[in-house]
C-alpha cells in the first residue's frame, strides 16, 4: 500500500497539470489568431516578370516553325483533294487550325513583350483571344477524331459501318467541329476585353476582374471538356 502511494502521481502534479493544459488551450487560440493576423497585416506581391521573358520567345520560336510547317502541309493535302482519306481531311482542318493559331501570336507577343501593354484596341482584343482559344479547342476536336478514325481502322478492320458516308461524312464531322468550337468560344467576345492597370491599356487574358465570378464556372467546364477529349 505504501508502495502504491509513494508511486502514485500527487495532487500537485496532477494540479500542474491541468494548470497547464488550461494554459495551453487558452492561449493556443490566442496564438494562432495573432499568427494569422501577422501574416494578413504583410505584403503579398505576385510578380509575373517571367512573361516578359518566357512567352514571348516560346511564342516566337512557335511562330517562325508553326506558320510555314502548317502552311507547307495544307498545300500539300489540298493538292491530293480529289483522292483525300478520311484521315487526310481530319489531318487538313487540323493544319488550319495550327495554322490559325499561330497567326494569332504576333499581337500576343508584342503584348507580353510589353508588359501587358496593349494599343490594338478592344475588338482586336476580344478577336486576338477568341481565335486563340478557338484553334486551340479545335486541334483538341480534330486530334480526337484522327484518334477514333485510326482506332476504328486498327480495332474494326472489316467492318463495313465505319466507311459508310466516306469523305463527305468526314467533312461534315469537320463542319460540326468548327461549328461546336465556335459556339463554345464565343463567350470569349463577352468575358475578353481590355482595362486599365498601371495607367495603360491592358488585353485581359481570361476575363476582366468584375466579371471573374462569371467566368470561372464557363472556364472550369470549357477546361474539362478539354481534358477529357
Amino acid at each position: 500500500m505504501d508502495t502504491f502511494i509513494s508511486n502514485s502521481p500527487s495532487l500537485d502534479g496532477l494540479f500542474a497539470i491541468e494548470d497547464s493544459a488550461e494554459t495551453y488551450t487558452a492561449n493556443g487560440p490566442v496564438a494562432i489568431i495573432n499568427s494569422v493576423a501577422n501574416v494578413s497585416s504583410s505584403n503579398c506581391t505576385y510578380k509575373e516578370n517571367f512573361k516578359q521573358i518566357l512567352l514571348p520567345s516560346v511564342y516566337s520560336i512557335v511562330f517562325v516553325l508553326g506558320i510555314p510547317l502548317n502552311a507547307t502541309v495544307i498545300l500539300k493535302i489540298w493538292r491530293k483533294r480529289p483522292n483525300l482519306s478520311r484521315n487526310n481531311i481530319y489531318m487538313l482542318n487540323l493544319a488550319i487550325a495550327d495554322f490559325l493559331y499561330v497567326a494569332s501570336l504576333p499581337l500576343l507577343i508584342y503584348n507580353y513583350a510589353s508588359s501587358d501593354y496593349w494599343p490594338f484596341g478592344e475588338l482586336t482584343c476580344k478577336l486576338v483571344r477568341f481565335q486563340f482559344y478557338s484553334n486551340l479547342h479545335g486541334s483538341i476536336f480534330f486530334l480526337t477524331c484522327i484518334s477514333v478514325q485510326r482506332y476504328v481502322g486498327i480495332c474494326h478492320p472489316l467492318e463495313t459501318w465505319p466507311k459508310q458516308g466516306g469523305r463527305r461524312m468526314a467533312w461534315c464531322i469537320c463542319g460540326g467541329v468548327w461549328l461546336v468550337v465556335a459556339i463554345l468560344c464565343a463567350p470569349t467576345f463577352h468575358f475578353a476585353a481590355t482595362g486599365i492597370q498601371r495607367n495603360r491599356t491592358v488585353c485581359y487574358d481570361l476575363s476582366t476582374p468584375d466579371r471573374s465570378v462569371d467566368y470561372y464556372p464557363y472556364g472550369m467546364a470549357l477546361t474539362f471538356l478539354g481534358f477529357l477529349l
